[in-house]
């Protein structure tokens, strides 16, 4: 949800042209949380295994500039990591046929 108001709200923005927003909360967040987060909600019986494949040298954490997109856009996200991807797996439990339908096509 708060992707798609802060793309919204960006297409309707005068004067943004070339204009960088980035449409996250500013918090840093590693793959390892994310994963452990998606693990513990869609609870698989297998975990990840991580260190397995050594990380990317020379790599630099991302981290989204919130004050900067408010200064441009107005908005600041609402909803944190966890309540997104909760949001998201249950949207996929009470929609299997959706997913039914991807896996088909694919």
């Amino acid at each position: 949800q708060d992707l798609v108001m802060g793309l919204i709200l960006s297409g309707f923005k005068p004067g943004l042209t070339g204009a960088t927003i980035d449409l996250g909360v500013g918090i840093g967040v590693t793959i390892r949380d994310a994963v452990n987060v998606i693990s513990e909600l869609i609870d698989v019986p297998v975990k990840p295994n991580f260190g397995a494949i050594p990380d990317r040298l020379y790599e630099e954490p991302q981290i989204a500039d919130g004050e900067g997109t408010f200064r441009h856009i107005g908005y600041r996200p609402r909803w944190s990591l966890y309540e997104g991807i909760k949001a998201t797996v249950e949207w996929y439990r009470t929609h299997p046929e959706f997913f039914q339908s991807e896996r088909r096509s694919v």
